[in-house]
């Protein structure tokens, strides 16, 4: 499913952060704010992110996710690398999640795939 605002979704959003402590509501929110046009609110959720990591464990491909939708695609791909490194699970749905399509023509990414043999 691609990024797209739903009557009611960013309250959703806003309240999901809110009621759960997980990492994973944090980085939807970031990366729906970067995509409503919300530099700074994502970024400032980011920042809740990265803190977060010193504490426990943050998959790389929340941080991918953040990047790619803030137009950091080296930062984005960084943390792609990462991933693979990791074995982070989230990895196995970069052919087919449409968020990453920006990225079908960088050739980091295309080697990713390659070396994932996603191609």
């Amino acid at each position: 499913m691609e990024w797209k605002e739903f009557a009611g979704t960013k309250s959703c959003i806003c309240s999901a952060a809110c009621l759960t402590n997980g990492n994973f509501h944090k980085t939807i929110r970031a990366c729906a704010l970067a995509k409503w046009g919300k530099q700074t609110d994502a970024r400032a959720v980011l920042e809740e992110i990265l803190k977060l990591s010193n504490e426990r464990y943050v998959p790389p491909i929340s941080f991918a996710l953040i990047y790619n939708r803030l137009g950091e695609t080296d930062k984005a791909l960084d943390y792609l690398e990462k991933g693979f490194a990791e074995k982070d699970k989230g990895m196995i749905f970069l052919k087919v999640e449409p968020k990453w399509n920006n990225l079908q023509n960088e050739p980091r990414f295309v080697d990713l795939m390659r070396r994932m043999n996603f191609e």
